[in-house]
């Protein structure tokens, strides 16, 4: 020591003291206070007491040694049973369980745990990509992933491109909280193999072998190359690993673990406990170098070692449980379990590596070798020289460091790499719990949502269940519905969408049952659909329609057409509109001219009801009459008899011998009233009086007088020779009315002719020649065999029910189906009443004005459950394809969208491809609260990752001031109360907070730092590092007794930068090692921070606190307790 020398000398006694008693100040100041003997012969009280501690504690030591064998078994029989227990311990990867006690999301996580059990919340997605899959096994290949234990569901669209790129397609996987996802991806790589890639959103529980092993080759290496025996690390494994067996084991008495605190507490207890180890063994070695034996260099080290380890894991101890303060509770978590294992540590320290460095001493010295020593002299004379500029540069390093560190941007969630969002960008899933008197006001909230750009979908019950729609927008969802089910092998290409979707509509709004019609719009439509075969076997009628029911079904529309009944038609219309011989109708309606229809009935009826047998016999002309002008004659309902009237008249004519009338022929030719004829021949005067019309329609005058001679050639040659009568004259009654019509046509050729005058102008041409008369078998028959033909009641019924059926439309009254079933059955049609019931159906359905009704598919789903998949009337509508489509329906609103509807809550999910955590997401966040706020009158909460990354930037200032502020002070204190002095503490906290600034400001460089990583970091280092600083400044102030401030500092780094060096290289290293192997973001920011926080501690410790010290050592000193300065140093 140039130019330093001690003025004081130390006696024997205290000489000894003072060595064993060097590391602790309450011994030192009674050691002190011994040296002192030429200025105080008296000890103190306060010396007296340190004196009587110090005994004490060797008792306890000299029981922990002398028992070691006690204390060695009874530790590792609780290492073996926390061994056993691990396998216990229930590791938590749920993040969410670590929110907050007043977080507004876990209110709603707890809300919603209670409203859908704990299986409702989930644990996140799982995302599987099929490297190549063609289309034929998509859809069985989704069916056997939903086979996988613990998959509530699937999201899968065939076809999209949202899950389909070229030959790669996207599966995910929504688990329930029965199994962890990372279970669910082993099952599917075991099963797919190489085909697939599965990302999950959770990390495994515990680091991989292969990390924690490498981690321990780097700590034996470090450990290899600054012990000074080779058997020193195993033993110093040894005791830290039954502690670490004794901490993780008795997790299992917790609650639960983080995965995250599962996977590194091991190798951080070990890491932050193996330099207990370290300086125990050294404090050994130096009590054996000065002649103790064994028993006694251990009990003196554990003495001397004591307070140096226990403050030091106390300050580790108290940093780790500041984490216990932090809200966000993984913070906790993890403090408590790191705490728990410095403890644990703590006990084997004292307990199992006494016992093992006694049984292998041999072994040790045996196993010596060369140690690597760094050499500090020309680094203290630095330090002493330059410790002004050091603390300058300190002051600079800490105030910059400081203010870059409030540069750091501080992020929440660790974004992990993804190989599936190359080609399939990841969601992000929010959550809104809401009160399910909300629920229309949520529906209004998805349609502003809908307008968002960031927003993808929005899936709540209401939105999907209960929100109106009109039904062209539910023909467009079906439509795209039966062409992805076709896809799947579902035959729906025989139905009308359409159809079914207005009837739905119809029923779900009408009741069928009121619907009324008339009579001509029901055989409009009933002659309609029974023309569109297809369309009656969708509405489920009978589709074998036969030709005579289309042409009942077309008349009856006519006759019940009111437009119809009076419209003037030709002969042929009729005919073919009514069924009925165009021959009879040709007599009312001759060629070129046009009747009614209504006219038509009416005359056929009293045509095919007149009868032609004569009434009486009359032998007298009728006295002249003045022809009136009649109109004309209407056929009432009155039946008469024409032709065969005609018939037997001359028939008692020619008994008589009454021939005399047709041989004048001023008699027959004269012009006769329909009253005339019928006395004349003995005929009704109604029957004459149609036959007059007859003849004038026939020869196309009107004429309400005719000849004898006309009327008998008319009814002989025209009427007798018509199909319609020729039935009814027999060959006898044939002959009758020509001998007759000769008798008259001789008289005329032999010149007898006497035209009577009011016959002249009126004699109208015979009609004869241009009638068509079918030929007649004119055969005679013997008059035995006459028999009186039968009226044709056939032809009169259908005339008859015809008359009727005009009628009730003309009435224009309407009918249910009942009542038309009713009357339809009074005409002897024979139709079905679930036909006309479907036809009342179709008719409501087709008529119905859709497009001003709104439903929701909750109603369309209950209209098809209720009302129409089961009812026998629309069996032949839907078909087993569409009965398994509506089944697989109601299955999937039961068990997915019914989970979204609760009792009392419901669940709205906003779907978004955000990152889960950025700038963007917290403003989208942010307004989606601030709307729900607005628009939602009951409580609701926000659920999702960056809902709690929202939560945890709002509460991160006042979190972090909070911890920060705890760890400050609890160092602070235990240091102030260790050294006695205020500004000691200051000077080591400020060293090891520069060293935090330090490294939140350089990971601001390359990127952000993750809250929890600051956090841990900034506690491990508080509590862990700032023991070296506590080391080096306590062997300083003890080498200050008898040294001066370069020698002190010289011998500081020789009894402290070996054991700095040693632990913060293990803290460095291991943990750097482990960050590069790790998969979890979160783990490996962690501890990468650690080890870049522990590498800028061990930095400041060694090259600027000693400066430091020096330039405050009148602060950091006692001036009792350190050596005066020779002029030359103060110089």
């Amino acid at each position: 020591m140039s130019g330093c020398r001690v003025r004081t000398e130390l006696g024997s006694e205290a000489q000894a003291i003072a060595e064993s008693d060097a590391s602790t100040p309450t011994a030192f100041s009674s050691n002190k206070n011994k040296r002192c003997s030429e200025t105080d012969n008296t000890l103190s009280l306060r010396s007296e007491i340190g004196i009587v501690l110090s005994m004490q504690k060797q008792h306890i030591w000299d029981i922990i040694v002398r028992k070691r064998l006690v204390f060695l078994i009874a530790v590792i029989v609780v290492a073996l049973a926390s061994a056993l227990m691990i396998p216990h311990t229930i590791i938590n990867t749920d993040m969410t369980r670590y929110l907050p006690d007043d977080s507004p999301m876990k209110h709603g996580i707890d809300q919603m745990t209670e409203e859908f059990g704990e299986e409702a919340v989930g644990t996140g997605i799982v995302r599987v990509m099929f490297w190549s899959l063609p289309d034929s096994l998509k859809t069985s290949t989704k069916d056997d992933l939903s086979e996988i234990d613990g998959i509530s569901n699937i999201l899968y669209q065939d076809g999209s491109a949202e899950y389909n790129q070229g030959e790669k397609v996207l599966y995910e996987l929504l688990c329930g909280s029965q199994r962890s996802q990372l279970e669910i991806a082993d099952d599917i790589s075991d099963k797919y193999g190489s085909r697939v890639i599965v990302e999950t959103s959770e990390k495994g529980n515990t680091a991989p072998v292969s990390v924690i092993l490498t981690a321990f080759i780097l700590l034996l290496i470090v450990l290899f190359i600054m012990c000074e025996s080779w058997l020193e690390p195993p033993i110093f494994l040894a005791a830290i690993g039954v502690a670490v067996a004794i901490n993780m084991g008795t997790n299992a008495l917790l609650k639960s673990v983080s995965a995250t605190t599962n996977s590194i507490a091991a190798i951080l207890q070990l890491v932050l406990s193996i330099d207990y180890s370290i300086i125990l063994m050294n404090c050994y070695r130096q009590e054996k170098s000065s002649g103790s034996d064994n028993i006694t260099a251990m009990v003196n080290a554990l003495k001397k070692a004591s307070l140096s380890i226990v403050s030091s894991a106390f300050t580790t101890i108290v940093g780790l449980m500041a984490l216990v303060f932090m809200k966000f509770k993984i913070g906790a978590d993890m403090g408590i379990v790191l705490a728990k294992g410095v403890l644990c540590s703590l006990v084997a320290i004292f307990t199992v590596l006494p016992a093992l460095i006694l049984a292998l001493d041999g072994a040790i010295e045996k196993s010596k070798k060369k140690v690597f020593k760094l050499k500090t002299d020309r680094l203290a004379g630095f330090s002493m020289r330059f410790r002004i500029p050091l603390a300058i540069f300190f002051v600079v390093v800490f105030v910059s460091s400081y203010y870059f560190h409030n540069k750091t941007e501080i992020s929440f969630f660790p974004e992990q790499e993804s190989e599936i969002a190359k080609y399939f960008p990841q969601k992000n899933i929010i959550v809104l719990l809401y009160e399910n008197s909300d629920s229309e006001k949520v529906i209004d909230l998805s349609d502003s949502l809908s307008a968002d750009p960031n927003v993808k979908s929005f899936v709540s019950y209401p939105s999907l269940m209960q929100k109106q729609h009109t039904a062209a927008y539910f023909k467009d969802v079906v439509g795209n519905f039966s062409s992805m089910a076709e896809e799947e092998g579902y035959n729906l290409a025989d139905m009308d969408i359409n159809l079914i979707v207005d009837a739905i509509y119809y029923i779900a709004t009408k009741n069928p049952s009121d619907e009324r019609m008339s009579f001509h719009d029901f055989a409009s439509l009933a002659a309609g659909l029974s023309a569109d075969t297809m369309l009656v076997a969708q509405l489920g009628g009978s589709s074998n329609v036969s030709e005579e029911e289309l042409q009942y079904l077309d008349l009856l529309v006519a006759l019940t057409d009111t437009s119809l009944i009076d419209k003037k038609m030709t002969a042929q219309e009729i005919s073919d509109m009514m069924g009925i011989d165009e021959e009879m109708i040709s007599l009312i309606c001759p060629p070129g001219e046009k009747t009614t229809l209504r006219e038509i009935i009416k005359l056929s009826k009293e045509l095919l009801n007149s009868s032609m047998i004569p009434t009486q016999k009359n032998d007298k002309v009728p006295e002249p009459q003045l022809v009136e002008q009649q109109e004309e004659i209407v056929v009432e309902k009155d039946t008469i008899v024409i032709v065969e009237e005609i018939v037997q008249a001359e028939e008692a004519d020619i008994a008589d011998d009454e021939d005399m009338i047709y041989k004048d022929s001023t008699l027959f030719l004269k012009q006769y009233t329909a009253s005339e004829i019928a006395q004349i021949i003995g005929m009704g005067e109604k029957s004459a009086s149609i036959i007059i019309n007859l003849y004038g329609r026939s020869s196309g005058q009107k004429t309400k007088t005719m000849s004898l001679y006309d009327f008998i050639h008319f009814v002989h040659d025209d009427l007798a020779n018509r199909r319609l009568f020729a039935s009814r004259i027999d060959a006898e009654s044939r002959r009758l009315l020509k001998h007759k019509e000769d008798l008259m046509d001789a008289t005329l050729q032999s010149g007898k002719v006497e035209v009577p005058e009011e016959s002249v102008a009126e004699a109208p041409e015979k009609p004869v020649a241009e009638v068509i008369v079918e030929p007649v078998d004119l055969r005679e028959e013997p008059v035995s065999a006459y028999v009186m033909p039968k009226v044709d009641k056939e032809t009169i019924e259908k005339l008859n029910q015809a008359e009727a059926i005009m009628n009730i439309a003309t009435e224009g009254n309407s009918f249910d189906a009942a009542e038309m079933y009713s009357l339809l059955n009074s005409f002897g049609a024979e139709m079905k009443l679930r036909d006309i019931e479907l036809a009342y159906l179709y008719n409501g359905i087709t008529h119905f004005d859709n497009d001003s009704v709104e439903l929701s598919a909750e109603e369309i789903l209950g209209t098809l459950n209720d009302s129409i998949i089961n009812n026998p009337r629309f069996a032949s509508m839907v078909n087993d394809d569409m009965r398994s489509g509506l089944d697989e329906i109601n299955v999937m609103v039961v068990e997915n969208l019914g989970r979204l509807h609760g009792p009392n809550y419901s669940q709205a999910i906003v779907l978004t491809e955000l990152p889960k955590e950025s700038d963007e997401t917290c403003r989208f966040v942010e307004a989606l609260g601030a709307r729900c706020d607005t628009e939602l009158a009951g409580n609701h909460y926000l659920i999702g990752e960056s809902v709690m990354m929202d939560e945890m930037h709002h509460r991160f200032g006042d979190e972090m001031f909070l911890v920060t502020l705890i760890t400050i002070l609890s160092i602070f204190l235990i240091v102030a109360l260790t050294f006695r002095s205020l500004v000691v503490p200051a000077i080591l906290v400020m060293t090891v907070m520069s060293a935090v600034f330090i490294n939140v400001a350089a990971s601001g460089i390359n990127g952000s730092l993750l809250y929890l990583a600051y956090l841990i970091m900034q506690s491990i280092l508080m509590g862990a590092t700032i023991d070296y600083g506590i080391l080096f400044t306590n062997n300083y102030r003890e080498a200050r007794v008898t040294e001066c401030k370069i020698e002190s500092i010289r011998k500081a780094y020789m009894s402290s930068t070996h054991t700095i060096l040693t632990s913060g290289m293990i803290m460095t290293l291991a943990p750097f090692a482990m960050s590069l192997m790790v998969d979890d973001k979160m783990i490996e920011m962690i501890l990468r921070c650690i080890a870049a926080g522990a590498l800028a501690a061990v930095l400041l410790i060694i090259f600027v606190l000693p400066g430091l010290l020096a330039a405050f050592d009148r602060f950091v000193v006692s001036r009792r307790s350190k050596a005066k300065q020779q002029p030359s140093e103060e110089a």
